[in-house]
């Protein structure tokens, strides 16, 4: 297994910086320059053992990623355990690289096994809601709702 570390950290965020500067409402939330850097330095130590991540390159330059984190439990400090029974994925395409997206599914199926999966969308991003439905992903009205009233 690779370890998700600092130099793919950094073409992660590099990604991020690429889709801020040309489609800023197809970068997902978890995907920003800072989320990645803060959820990455945060869990690193806990979390690292159940984290995947894979790299897609186009002519040499990263075009997607995928990042995994897998079902998990997490001793609290007051003796009690956090059991994380879901995968959760973080992702992000280029804006010119879409279709990748029905790629990175395809991994994270295989990498999160039978347990349940979850990952967000852009309510911007209507071809990556094609891809996700054409997978079979069911959008979560309740978790999905804008409003928190």
């Amino acid at each position: 297994m690779d370890t998700l570390g600092p130099t793919e950290l950094r073409l992660m965020q590099g990604l991020a910086q690429d889709v801020t500067a040309l489609r800023p409402e197809l970068l997902n939330g978890d995907a920003t320059i800072g989320e990645l850097a803060w959820v990455w330095a945060k869990d690193f130590d806990a979390l690292s053992p159940f984290w995947r991540h894979r790299l897609w390159f186009v002519d040499g330059r990263l075009a997607a990623w995928g990042w995994a984190c897998l079902p998990h439990r997490v001793p609290r400090g007051d003796g009690a355990v956090h059991e994380v029974e879901t995968a959760n994925l973080i992702w992000q395409t280029h804006p010119h690289r879409a279709a990748l997206l029905g790629e990175i599914l395809d991994w994270y199926d295989e990498v999160a096994g039978d347990v349940d999966q979850l990952l967000k969308v852009q309510s911007a991003d209507i071809e990556a809601q094609r891809i996700v439905a054409a997978h079979g992903y069911a959008f979560d009205a309740e978790a999905g709702a804008d409003d928190v009233s």
